[in-house]
């Protein structure tokens, strides 16, 4: 199971900041594994920031672009996107603190149909 977390540009006024919502949707999903000892989960995390129509890891501090691949039978991919394997709820905070540091802030631009042009992504 993937989960996918897209977020605003920093700016823009919202009822939760989206560090807050990543938070609550991380904590359910950490509860979840909590409460199914008899399975073996396996949680990984991957975090790119889309801005300027550059693709950066937020979990790399190099700051170069990745490039996105299109394979007919894999999808899109992100070229070299860094992915941890979470070890416990302090270490996926400290991951999700990484990526905040990391993001771009600045004016939104909005398209006609009031929707952001530029936005992050947490896998």
């Amino acid at each position: 199971m993937k989960v996918y977390l897209l977020m605003g540009k920093q700016a823009v006024v919202k009822t939760f900041t989206m560090t807050e919502i990543t938070e609550y949707t991380l904590a359910d999903i950490y509860d979840y594994v909590q409460k199914h000892p008899e399975r073996d989960f396996q949680l990984k995390f991957q975090a790119m920031e889309i801005y300027d129509e550059s693709v950066r890891d937020l979990l790399s501090t190099d700051g170069y672009p990745l490039r996105l691949l299109d394979y007919p039978e894999r999808g899109t991919i992100v070229e070299n996107l860094t992915e941890e394997s979470v070890r416990d709820w302090d270490h996926m905070m400290e991951l999700l603190s990484i990526c905040e540091a990391q993001r771009q802030s600045g004016e939104t631009s909005l398209n006609e149909t009031g929707q952001t042009l530029n936005g992050s992504k947490w896998i």
